[in-house]
């Protein structure tokens, strides 16, 4: 059983960060061009959608790994 701290593992090496890295710079595309694309109210009820879902794949994800 690995351990875990945070979102990242400590096993972890650096084509995984990269590959994390990528990940939240096109989450922060996909969010700004929500601003840029639609009304406030809609975009931040996306946004927030977005990251609602985020949340719960992670939480998903990290009790998976505990069992």
């Amino acid at each position: 059983m690995s351990r875990v701290w945070g979102l990242l593992p400590l096993a972890m090496d650096d084509s995984d960060l990269m590959m994390l890295i990528l990940v939240i710079f096109i989450l922060a595309v996909l969010i700004i061009s929500f601003f840029m694309a639609f009304p406030f109210h809609i975009a931040l009820l996306f946004s927030g959608a977005l990251l609602a879902g985020l949340g719960i794949a992670i939480h998903e994800t990290r009790r998976i790994s505990r069992v």
